[in-house]
């Protein structure tokens, strides 16, 4: 389930669920299979954009977005810097900067995998921090922000 808000009642995986049903654009979960199964199926679509989805959560006061990438990958890199502008700018977060993993890094296999299933471009997103309710966004208002991005990705 993840991290979760403070009152228990929405999960990282049941928001980015949500979000993801709303964006109609395709995606991949890891409920079976796991990290290798959903980078496996995402490879088999033959998209050229991965986006993962993911909330933060630490202490209640922790703020801001990030975005992960695998060290060295440029062109991830470019589009991360690219979509965290877009995603602060239009939700007045805080930016915690584009987040170069390497290998034992948070989320590190994640992105390797997805990498490895011929993924050209392989972001993972921390919007903000779920048990932060000063910065926790509505996973409608969420999805409509990732609808009009990822649909303008060329």
């Amino acid at each position: 389930m993840g991290a979760q808000t403070l009152d228990g009642k929405m999960s990282e995986y049941n928001y980015n669920f949500l979000a993801a049903q709303r964006v109609g654009l395709p995606y991949a979960r890891r409920d079976f299979g796991g990290r290798k199964g959903a980078a496996k199926k995402m490879g088999q679509m033959g998209v050229d954009v991965s986006v993962e989805l993911h909330c933060n959560a630490y202490n209640g006061k922790a703020h801001g977005a990030e975005i992960l990438v695998l060290a060295g990958d440029y062109k991830s890199r470019a589009y991360a810097e690219d979509m965290l502008e877009s995603y602060c700018t239009r939700f007045k977060k805080r930016s915690r900067g584009v987040k170069e993993i390497g290998r034992g890094g948070r989320g590190y296999y994640n992105l390797k995998y997805v990498k490895d299933a011929g993924v050209q471009v392989v972001l993972l997103i921390e919007p903000f921090f779920i048990d932060n309710e000063d910065d926790y966004i509505s996973y409608l208002d969420y999805a409509d922000w990732l609808k009009d991005y990822c649909g303008g990705i060329k």
